[in-house]
């Protein structure tokens, strides 16, 4: 039964956060088959799927990090990036390579974990900036986002393995469905390390 309950426990992703891998998958399978141009120019549909991913997620992280319009220097990065959107889109859609997109988006993967596991040890207090349910948790916070830095990590170097060995549907399956599946796995871990320490105290 408690097994059960561990389950039941596991944060689920937020709704802007499946609907940021829904409205990418969806992108691909919907133009998969289909011949796209933009401006007289073909677009692969990877490249078309990685620019709707792109704005999106730009789009979500500046509407959920609401601190970013409460200063001035705020104001003024959201709305460089902002301004920058077209541009940085124009530049995936038509000059960038579908391996080179894989390759980027893998590598930001493994940044983002290279960063968290960096604060996590060098810069503590840091931690309850980082977009995790577990960031605020003084006791846990550690342990809990360096399971989250390394579940990042197995996602990125999955994906280059996708990018390089496999199809590149499999890489945008895993790219999407894999990334929710990730975290749902890695946060029923925290679970589980979070019940282990309670119970080692006790």
């Amino acid at each position: 039964m408690r097994f059960f309950w561990t389950l039941s426990a596991v944060p689920r992703p937020d709704a802007s956060y499946l609907g940021l891998f829904a409205v990418t998958l969806g992108t691909y399978l919907a133009f998969r088959d289909l011949p796209v141009t933009i401006l007289g120019a073909p677009v692969s549909t990877l490249q078309l799927a990685m620019a709707v991913f792109f704005f999106v997620s730009l789009s979500r992280n500046l509407i959920l990090n609401r601190w970013i319009w409460r200063n001035r220097p705020g104001r003024i990065a959201g709305l460089s990036i902002v301004a920058a959107m077209p541009f940085a889109l124009g530049w995936i859609i038509g000059t960038v390579s579908p391996l080179t997109l894989q390759m980027l988006f893998t590598a930001w993967m493994l940044a983002y974990a290279v960063f968290v596991l960096a604060t996590v040890n060098w810069d503590p207090d840091g931690m309850r900036n980082i977009p995790s349910v577990w960031a605020r948790d003084p006791r846990f916070a550690a342990s809990a986002l360096t399971l989250v830095a390394l579940g990042d990590a197995a996602y990125a170097v999955t994906l280059a393995a996708l990018a390089v060995w496999a199809t590149e549907f499999a890489w945008v399956l895993f790219m999407t469905l894999g990334a929710v599946a990730t975290k749902l796995f890695v946060n029923w871990i925290v679970v589980l390390m979070i019940i282990v320490r309670l119970d080692e105290e006790d």
